[in-house]
C-alpha cells in the first residue's frame, strides 16, 4: 500500500500488473476469501484466545488484499481482481480486540461488544445495501459497523460502480449502486455521530471513507453525460494519478 504512493510510475506498474494479481491469486487458492470465524469474540482462556487470533488474521489478510484491490481501482482505474461477491469472509475485529495482548484483556474487551448484532460476511451486507430501499429503516445491523468497516464497503461500492460503468456487470443497474450508497451514507452519518473530535482525528485512513464516498457519486453523476469527455471516466487502466486528479478538479469547477 505504501508503495502505492510512491511519485513512480514504473513501480506502480509493476505492482498493478505482476505483484497486486500474484498476491491474489495466492490468497484465493488458500481460500481465505472465505475465512469465517468459528465463534464471536467472547470470553475465553488462552488457547481459545490464539485460535481465534489466527483466523483474525486470515480475516484481516483477505480485507487488506481487497482494500488494495478497491484502492488500484479508484486511483489507477484497474479491473478489479477480486469479485464482491467471493468476500466470504467475515469483517475484521474492532482496533480494541485485535490489539489486546492477552486472553484476559481479549475476554473483558469482548464482553462490552456482547449486545451488538453479529455481522453477515461481507458479499451478504453489499447485498443488502444495493438491495434495501434508502426509504426503508435501516438494516439492523447498522450500528455494529465500525468506521473500518465502511471504509470496505464503500471501496467494494465503488468496485461494483465501476464495473457496471465498463459494462461488465449489466445485470446490475447504476439504481442500485445509487442505492447502496445511500444506504452506506446513512450507516456513516449514525457511526460517525457516535465519535467525539479527537476520536474522529484519530481514525486514521478510515476517516477519509467520506471522500470515496463523494467520489463514487460523482462518477455515478457523471455517467452518460453526453459533453463529459475525461479520461478518468473511459475505464481504461492507467500508473498516472493524473486522470483522477483532472476529474476531481473538473468536479470542483462543475459544482453548483
Amino acid at each position: 500500500m505504501l508503495q502505492f504512493g510512491q511519485d513512480n510510475m514504473q513501480t506502480r506498474r509493476r505492482i498493478r500488473i505482476v505483484r497486486h494479481p500474484c498476491l491474489v491469486s495466492t490468497i484465493r487458492s488458500l481460500g481465505i476469501f472465505q475465512v469465517k470465524r468459528g465463534t464471536a469474540p467472547t470470553v475465553c482462556d488462552e488457547r481459545t484466545w490464539r485460535n481465534l487470533v489466527a483466523e483474525e488474521v486470515c480475516i484481516r489478510i483477505a480485507c487488506w488484499v481487497f482494500l488494495a484491490d478497491g484502492f488500484l481501482t479508484v486511483c489507477f482505474k484497474n479491473n478489479p481482481s477480486i469479485s464482491v461477491f467471493e468476500m466470504d469472509c467475515h469483517f475484521p475485529w474492532s482496533a480494541g480486540l485485535w490489539e489486546a495482548e492477552n486472553a484476559s484483556s481479549f475476554s473483558r474487551i469482548a464482553m462490552s461488544h456482547s449486545t451488538e448484532l453479529p455481522l453477515p460476511p461481507l458479499k451478504d451486507v453489499v447485498t443488502q445495501l444495493l438491495e434495501n430501499p434508502t426509504s426503508k429503516d435501516p438494516v439492523p445491523w447498522g450500528l455494529s459497523v465500525s468506521v473500518e468497516h465502511l471504509l470496505i464497503l464503500i471501496y467494494a461500492i465503488n468496485s461494483l460502480a465501476f464495473q457496471a460503468r465498463a459494462g461488465l456487470l449489466r445485470y446490475l443497474s447504476l439504481d442500485r449502486i445509487r442505492c447502496a450508497s445511500g444506504n452506506w451514507r446513512r450507516i456513516w452519518d449514525s457511526v460517525i455521530g457516535l465519535l467525539d473530535k479527537d476520536q474522529f482525528l484519530h481514525l486514521g485512513y478510515p476517516k477519509h471513507a467520506q471522500e470515496l464516498w463523494w467520489l463514487l457519486n460523482a462518477t455515478l453523476n457523471a455517467t452518460g453525460k453526453s459533453d463529459v469527455s475525461l479520461r478518468y471516466m473511459d475505464n481504461t487502466a492507467t500508473d498516472d494519478l493524473g486522470n483522477l486528479n483532472e476529474f476531481i478538479q473538473w468536479c470542483h469547477q462543475s459544482a453548483p
